[in-house]
């Protein structure tokens, strides 16, 4: 099943001066549909409401936060950072009527870490049913939950007096009163149930995650054929999205229709161009080179970095206002659809289906990009504008 993915963003800034205090980002799969039919639309329903609901909690009340930290922050002259609020999905099944997609939840509100959050779904596409884990295993739900928690706890105990147990104290009883019923997903190899961060183990232990290997499952109520592990597939979709959203900096607030900010004297510039770089992301040229350099190939990293707009001076970043060409432009890069085909193992394409609502009228068109692995990592060839 062809599976595109759905980026929606929204940023919530102060009313007074335009402070940006919030920035949500949801990206949910969209299964092509060129038949129409009703499971495959229940899925992708299933994800339009659920990149909505995200986006009204963390705009809603997430926004409401940042206001009061920011608020607090201005009047008392404390550092404030914009607030962050990231959903990605990821496909570990797709298959024999089967999708298996887990979500993950970043949270980042200024403190020591960020929180993180994981939600699964397991849909039949032919009917666009979300599948329980009973569905899966057969039995009640109490019986397939008893099965899930002899797994963990052996899975647990073999790892005793290695390096790899890192489980609190009170595990045996953890194991089953934190165990939610939905959090499991399919991979090509076995059925994965993984805990919530602090469930189990403390927070650099991450997502605890163990594994039922379909060749020792027995018997199940949904049959599952064994696939190839897709970790191939799912590399290049995360440093896309990643990627898209770096383009996206560079092209609205770097090098395409924006500079970034500068401290220029109240008593005017003169004949005076160069001014030091005020953004606490870029305070160093070294900071903007890695920017760049992890975005956009050797080649068009260059160009970009020796156009002249930005120069290192004594190791702080200066921008030159002289080059700060802005103009219209219409590319909605708020809500769009792409779609990712991996040529080779050092090359990929980019589709993006988005609109450009200019002065003339709104219009759908296809963006197309080129990833290239250059030196091990996925980068863009060239700024998508």
């Amino acid at each position: 099943m062809a599976v595109l993915y759905r980026v929606s963003t929204e940023t919530v800034r102060d009313p007074e001066d335009g402070t940006p205090l919030l920035e949500a980002r949801v990206i949910v799969p969209q299964l092509e549909n060129l038949e129409n039919t009703e499971g495959i639309a229940a899925i992708n329903s299933y994800y339009e409401d659920f990149a909505e609901k995200y986006l009204a909690y963390a705009v809603g009340e997430g926004g409401q936060i940042a206001q009061t930290e920011w608020d607090a922050a201005r009047e008392d002259g404390f550092p404030f950072h914009t607030h962050h609020y990231d959903s990605a999905a990821e496909v570990y099944y797709n298959g024999s009527n089967l999708l298996s997609v887990l979500q993950t939840d970043y949270e980042y509100t200024g403190g020591a870490h960020p929180m993180q959050y994981r939600s699964a779904a397991t849909f039949d596409i032919t009917t666009g049913e979300k599948l329980s884990l009973a569905d899966i295993m057969g039995g009640s739900m109490e019986e397939a939950l008893e099965r899930v928690y002899d797994l963990v706890l052996a899975q647990i105990e073999e790892r005793k007096g290695s390096d790899d147990f890192y489980f609190n104290e009170s595990y045996r009883e953890d194991l089953r009163e934190y165990y939610g019923e939905e959090d499991f997903y399919l991979t090509g190899d076995g059925i994965v149930f993984y805990y919530q961060i602090y469930a189990l183990a403390p927070y650099v232990a991450g997502f605890p995650e163990f594994k039922m290997p379909l060749a020792e499952a027995g018997p199940l109520a949904r049959e599952i054929p064994p696939q190839g592990d897709r970790e191939g597939e799912r590399e290049p979709h995360r440093q896309a999205r990643e990627l898209l959203e770096r383009n996206r900096v560079t092209l609205y607030e770097i090098y395409g229709l924006s500079m970034l900010p500068v401290d220029i004297p109240e008593e005017g510039v003169g004949e005076e161009t160069l001014f030091p770089v005020v953004d606490p992301r870029f305070e160093t040229f070294s900071q903007l080179e890695d920017f760049i350099k992890s975005t956009y190939i050797e080649e068009t990293a260059a160009a970009l970095l020796g156009d002249g707009r930005y120069q290192d001076i004594d190791g702080r970043l200066y921008a030159d206002i002289s080059k700060d060409a802005g103009g219209g432009y219409y590319v909605n890069w708020e809500n769009y659809l792409y779609r990712l085909e991996q040529v080779s193992d050092g090359e990929a394409v980019l589709y993006i289906y988005t609109s450009d609502d200019s002065p003339a009228g709104k219009e759908e068109i296809t963006l197309t990009a080129r990833l290239l692995k250059e030196k091990g990592r996925w980068l863009l060839e060239d700024m998508i504008y």
